[in-house]
C-alpha cells in the first residue's frame, strides 16, 4: 500500500488507472487528465472505488484517505501545527499532490469531502481545472 508523508503523517493514497499500478504502487504516467477523490467524514477512498474504475476510460484516479480516517492514521503524539479545520485539509491535499508530483487537477469531492474541495478551490485555483461537488455545505462545523 501507498503512503506518502504529509506534515509527518502517513497519508495512504491509490492510483486506479488503465494501465494499473507497478509493485511499488507508484503511477505509471500517462497523457490522461488527474482525477482526484475527496471521501466524506467517517468515509475512506473506499467509498470511491468503483466510481474510479467506471471513469479508467477517461482519467488516471487518485483517491486517498483524509488524516485520521481509513488507511491515514493520526499521529501518537500531538502535533502543534495539525488541527481539524476544514482549511487545513485542503493545505494537505496540496502538499500531497506536491509530493506526488501533480500541478493539476479535476476534483470530484462528497459532503464535507466537497467542504474541503471547496476551500482548496479558493486557496489552490490553479491547480483544478475542473470540480464536482456533492452533498456539500459552507459552513462551520
Amino acid at each position: 500500500m501507498p503512503y506518502s508523508s504529509v506534515r509527518g503523517v502517513e497519508h495512504y493514497y491509490q492510483w486506479i488507472t488503465q494501465s494499473q499500478l507497478n509493485a511499488s504502487g507508484e503511477h505509471y504516467p500517462t497523457s490522461k487528465p488527474i482525477l482526484v477523490f475527496v471521501h466524506g467524514w467517517a468515509g475512506s477512498a473506499r467509498y470511491w472505488e468503483s466510481t474510479a474504475i467506471a471513469l479508467t476510460h477517461e482519467f488516471d484516479c487518485l483517491l486517498y484517505d483524509l488524516r485520521g480516517f481509513g488507511r491515514t492514521r493520526l499521529l501518537k503524539s500531538p502535533h502543534r501545527d495539525l488541527d481539524y479545520e476544514l482549511h487545513t485539509y485542503a493545505d494537505d491535499l496540496a502538499l500531497l499532490l506536491d509530493t506526488l508530483g501533480i500541478n493539476q487537477i479535476t476534483i470530484n469531492a462528497h459532503s464535507t469531502g466537497a467542504s474541503i474541495a471547496v476551500l482548496f478551490l479558493n486557496r489552490y485555483p490553479h491547480r483544478v481545472n475542473r470540480a464536482i461537488l456533492t452533498c456539500n455545505g459552507i459552513f462551520p462545523y
